[in-house]
């Protein structure tokens, strides 16, 4: 069951988003005319003022809605959400044809004491009131 759903859920929709990312660029250079009757433009609007108005939700609970965080967000729709398809075709590639062994990319690890330190002491690094300097 968990195999099916992470078929369904990354590489179907995948697909999906990427064949439909080739017809509307087809259809924009005038390669192919789509003749199926249906509102396609107001639905790829709809989609996107759906994207943008819960990154702005989410931007605005956080505290950080500005104009370039909202100029930020249209970039990353138009780049970032792109790339994460071929993200998720190089781990299909990977996983079914290949059949190479899934490892985990793991953050490389530091002294969290040290940082913490550095946090309290503010941008100087000078030890904060109340502190002793090392």
């Amino acid at each position: 069951m968990e195999l099916l759903n992470l078929m369904l859920l990354y590489y179907m929709f995948s697909f999906a988003i990427l064949i439909s990312d080739l017809i509307f660029l087809l259809a924009l250079t005038g390669i192919v005319r789509i003749r199926l009757p249906g509102p396609y433009l107001e639905l790829w609007g709809l989609a996107f003022l759906l994207f943008m108005l819960e990154v702005l939700v989410a931007l605005a609970y956080e505290g950080e809605d500005t104009p370039r965080a909202a100029w930020t967000a249209l970039l990353a729709y138009l780049t970032y959400t792109k790339l994460w398809v071929f993200v998720v075709l190089r781990s299909f590639y990977q996983d079914l044809i290949e059949r190479r062994a899934v490892e985990w990319d793991k953050t490389e690890r530091f002294d969290t004491a040290r940082l913490e330190l550095f946090s309290r002491r503010g941008r100087t690094g000078k030890p904060g009131p109340g502190e002793e300097s090392e």
